[in-house]
């Protein structure tokens, strides 16, 4: 078999996430929810019928780039314009990008903002070293 470099990478995530999984034991839902994106991820083509997969565990997990993720991915009919006028199917428009930067962009703004939330400020690291020193 050729094992190209894009087969191997496209092996990795999910291949990463069910080890991430194994170690972790995160509950349930987390884990199913967590391998589900994981392969919509790195999937070639993702119809928007497919995050219908995960949308019952949000009710559970509600996690707002998901929810946003689902709320674009209409964007993604626009295809079917072509086809039923022109009978041309091109499923790798340039509207995916409109569907995946905002979802990416969203999703990393807010973890880093979850991250600075959870570190102590200046002052509280101050007020920490002046209650030790006394």
């Amino acid at each position: 078999r050729d094992w190209s470099v894009t087969g191997v990478q496209t092996c990795a995530l999910p291949i990463l996430t069910v080890l991430a999984i194994a170690v972790l034991r995160p509950p349930i839902e987390k884990g199913v929810l967590s391998a589900i994106v994981a392969l919509l991820a790195i999937s070639a083509n993702v119809h928007p019928w497919y995050l219908t997969w995960f949308l019952p565990l949000l009710a559970l997990i509600p996690l707002s780039p998901l929810l946003l993720w689902i709320a674009l991915m209409p964007l993604m009919y626009s295809v079917l314009i072509d086809w039923v006028s022109l009978r041309i199917w091109n499923g790798s428009t340039a509207i995916r990008w409109y569907v995946y930067i905002p979802v990416l962009a969203y999703g990393v703004a807010l973890r880093a903002y979850m991250l600075r939330a959870n570190t102590p400020s200046d002052a509280s690291r101050s007020r920490i070293r002046t209650d030790t020193r006394s």
